[in-house]
């Protein structure tokens, strides 16, 4: 009995006693510390870190944290940093590398003193800051010099806004900025429709989607300012120059694209002339049957009663497809006015309300475009 209890206890231990790493884990381990080393050599710290947490998935050592203590705080994240370094039992270092722990404990203590935590984050999500020269993309949060910081800040379609602020040595400041939209609407009419016509708005093609390229009217919301919009069709060619206001919109007619200007005419007055012509008609169809109508009426009344007993009465050549056909004529011919005219021969007109958005707007301020490794600062040299 008491070697079966022991059996079983045995077999329990087993279970819950911690394993160590197999063969396969450390050797993938090994290939992603290399690859951290090599990275992190080559400034790739953001890399490296990558490589590590790898690392840390199949075990831990206190050489591979003091691999990402010198990464954090190569990307500036000081408080990560701090916090991994406390993680690290010198006394399972070797001499060599206890070394390396002590000089990198100094240098963070020394930035802990002389910096603070800057964090940033802005609305719209894809806006730019650029702070010391340096751009980064949606938000920041890093550690700068204690002291006066200042920063630009801009989006597409929003104005552009300058922020100060005041760090503290190890202390956090926290900024919140909300960009004022910049924009306005290109309402945008193409004589004979937008299907083959390529449009450009300061040199940049606009993408225009099956829906409006199925008429003659799309719409492009793009930054206040001064623009030149092109139409294309074929070796036709239409450029103009227009000037977009806030919250506005601005009409704009590409009405040189020949031979689609004629047909525009023809398919617009033509159209219009023919409604009126099929509406007069219907209305006369109409007018004759009610004239035919009042004829019968008088015929009746001036009938004898001989001619009521012999049937001798004419009653007017009543014809009611004058009736039914006058309205449909008439309804027709305005249907066909109506659409000529909205279609063809009306100009659009400016407005102040909203319209869709078919097509990116270009850049509306003038912040310098994202370099290389964009995200790191002059400070990354120490």
């Amino acid at each position: 009995m008491r070697i079966r209890l022991l059996a079983i206890a045995l077999l329990l231990l087993a279970f819950v006693a911690p394993r160590p790493a197999s063969a396969g884990n450390i050797e993938k381990a090994k290939a992603a510390f290399a690859e951290a080393r090599e990275r992190a050599r080559t400034g790739n710290f953001k890399g490296a870190l990558e490589s590590i947490a790898e690392v840390e998935r199949h075990m831990k050592h206190p050489t591979v944290s003091l691999l990402k203590v010198r990464s954090l705080r190569k990307l500036w994240r000081l408080d990560h940093a701090a916090a991994a370094l406390k993680e690290i039992n010198p006394s399972k270092l070797k001499r060599s590398l206890r070394a390396v722990l002590a000089e990198e404990q100094g240098k963070l203590d020394k930035l802990l003193k002389s910096h603070g935590h800057l964090k940033v984050t802005v609305k719209p999500a894809e806006a730019v800051i650029v702070i010391e020269g340096k751009t980064y993309k949606g938000t920041v949060d890093r550690w700068f010099p204690a002291g006066k910081v200042r920063m630009e800040l801009g989006a597409d379609l929003h104005q552009a806004a300058v922020r100060q602020a005041t760090l503290m040595a190890g202390e956090m400041r926290e900024i919140k900025v909300k960009l004022r939209a910049a924009a306005g609407t290109i309402r945008l009419q193409v004589p004979g429709g937008l299907k083959g016509v390529i449009v450009r708005l300061d040199g940049k093609q606009i993408d225009i989607d099956d829906g409006a390229r199925a008429g003659d009217m799309t719409s492009i919301r793009t930054s206040v300012g001064a623009h030149e919009i092109i139409c294309a069709r074929g070796k036709f060619r239409d450029a103009k120059v227009i000037k977009v206001e806030l919250s506005k919109t601005v009409a704009v007619a590409c009405d040189e694209l020949a031979p689609s200007k004629l047909g525009r005419t023809v398919l617009g007055w033509g159209g219009l002339a023919t409604g009126v012509a099929v509406a007069g008609y219907g209305v006369w169809g109409i007018a004759s049957y009610f004239s035919d109508a009042s004829q019968a009426d008088d015929n009746l009344k001036n009938a004898t009663a001989a001619d009521l007993i012999n049937g001798m009465v004419p009653e007017g050549g009543i014809d009611t497809n004058k009736h039914w056909g006058g309205a449909l004529y008439l309804v027709s011919g305005l249907a066909v006015s109506t659409v000529s005219y909205l279609f063809f021969v009306r100009k659009p007109a400016a407005d102040s309300s909203s319209a869709a958005t078919h097509a990116p707007a270009l850049a509306g301020w003038p912040l310098p475009a994202a370099a290389p490794g964009a995200t790191q600062s002059a400070f990354d040299r120490h």
